[in-house]
């Protein structure tokens, strides 16, 4: 990808979403940090996280058995 469109996507909560659905087998570490980085992209432009955002960070975390208060 070429660094001024990888720069870009950096920026579009969406970009993580559908990165996510490419990545997420097996689950990796990294991904509910990635996906909790889009909601705060979200919530900086003076939006709310989407509610397809909230309940794959929160399914990732039931899968994983971690229950995390604030989602």
């Amino acid at each position: 990808m070429p660094a001024a469109s990888y720069e870009a996507a950096l920026g579009d909560p969406d970009f993580f979403r559908c990165w996510v659905r490419f990545i997420s087998r097996p689950i990796s570490l990294r991904l509910p940090r990635l996906l909790e980085r889009a909601a705060k992209l979200q919530t900086a432009a003076g939006g709310q996280p989407s509610v397809a955002l909230e309940l794959t960070i929160a399914g990732i975390y039931l899968l994983r058995n971690q229950h995390r208060a604030g989602l």
